[in-house]
């Protein structure tokens, strides 16, 4: 049902888009445990039939526990409540002529998929989501590179007045409600997101900072700091509000 769905949408996204996606939905239909982890059972027990589905749906590409299994596609475990209504928000508006840039998001792939999706779904969703445990542990691919993230990420550039990521997205990549969790995010998904931030591609940053910053950074740039962001990791288990909290001071 879920592969003739994409298709009777089909012409509202691109042809291979559509056809990744009826591709994970048939391996994770077929891989899938028939076991589901007791967490994961309970909370989809807590919220409605409709916002389950909907997020079964959305498993074929960003896991039902919300942890991806391609590069390019965000995990959403862990990933702050009101960053992901807004996200979802933008995406459902994009299909409106109406709306100012700043409050669309334009992915191919999603084209369509959330035109029937009311708020209370959204917040059901965001909730689900945020309550999943991130369980990737991915790393740096290289130590030069990360040198270099590393320094963009914490330090930024006083030279062409571009702050630190660390200043918004905190020390450990943690965030914060609007402002989204980067820590342990795939580096490939890192580095299109700056690039569409570059190229006008993405514009759903109200403050429109983010655009300003993805211009004054390199390619070597947006890779190293992308490759930093991957393998950033918590050194111990202080509360996300209080990290956060010394990061802003």
């Amino acid at each position: 049902m879920q592969c003739l769905t994409i298709f009777n949408m089909i012409k509202h996204r691109t042809i291979y888009l559509a056809l990744i996606i009826c591709i994970m939905s048939f391996l994770y239909a077929i891989t899938g445990k028939t076991e589901i982890d007791p967490k994961i059972q309970a909370s989809l027990k807590k919220i409605s039939t409709e916002s389950k589905k909907i997020i079964e749906e959305c498993a074929a590409c960003h896991g039902l526990d919300g942890n991806s299994s391609m590069r390019d596609t965000p995990d959403l475990a862990g990933q702050h409540i009101d960053y992901i209504i807004k996200q979802l928000q933008d995406i459902q508006q994009s299909s409106d002529p109406k709306m100012p840039n700043n409050r669309t998001r334009k992915i191919p792939v999603m084209t369509g998929m959330l035109n029937n999706v009311n708020k209370s779904n959204m917040i059901e969703i965001a909730h689900y989501y945020a309550n999943q445990t991130q369980s990737k542990r991915r790393v740096s691919g290289s130590k030069s590179l990360a040198k270099l993230g590393e320094a963009i990420y914490m330090g930024g550039n006083t030279t062409n007045n571009r702050p630190p990521c660390s200043g918004c997205h905190g020390f450990y990549g943690l965030g914060l409600s609007k402002m989204p969790r980067l820590q342990g995010l795939d580096k490939q998904y890192i580095i299109k997101q700056l690039y569409d931030f570059q190229k006008n591609m993405r514009t759903n940053d109200i403050t429109k900072a983010m655009p300003a910053i993805a211009k004054k950074l390199t390619p070597q740039e947006i890779e190293a700091v992308s490759d930093y962001i991957q393998g950033i990791q918590n050194p111990n288990k202080i509360d996300q509000a209080t990290i956060i909290s010394n990061t802003l001071k």
